[in-house]
């Protein structure tokens, strides 16, 4: 039981900076994170009775939400120059 409740704590703490990473745009951040807790889910399951499927299910709908959302982030463009201002710039030198 224990370790249920510390391995459920893990999950709801990486829940947590998730959501704070996609609050921050980071991307690569949160993929890493939703990877942790799906593994850590995965072991939750295979520990968990009957009365705390509930409780692994609902964590594991959030993550798949989280997911989903994270999915959306968009990483910024890099900004292209042509090659007219690299020859301006070359002269420059």
């Amino acid at each position: 039981m224990q370790e249920f409740t510390r391995v459920r704590a893990a999950i709801d703490s990486l829940i947590d900076g998730t959501k704070e990473s996609i609050k921050r745009k980071s991307l690569s951040e949160s993929m890493k994170q939703l990877e942790q807790a799906r593994g850590l889910i995965q072991e939750l399951k295979q520990m968990s009775t009957t009365d705390q499927a509930a409780i692994v299910a609902k964590r594991e709908t959030t993550v798949a939400g989280l997911t989903e959302i994270a999915g959306k982030i968009k990483t910024p463009a890099i900004k292209k120059r042509s090659t007219k201002d690299t020859l301006e710039q070359a002269a420059n030198l």
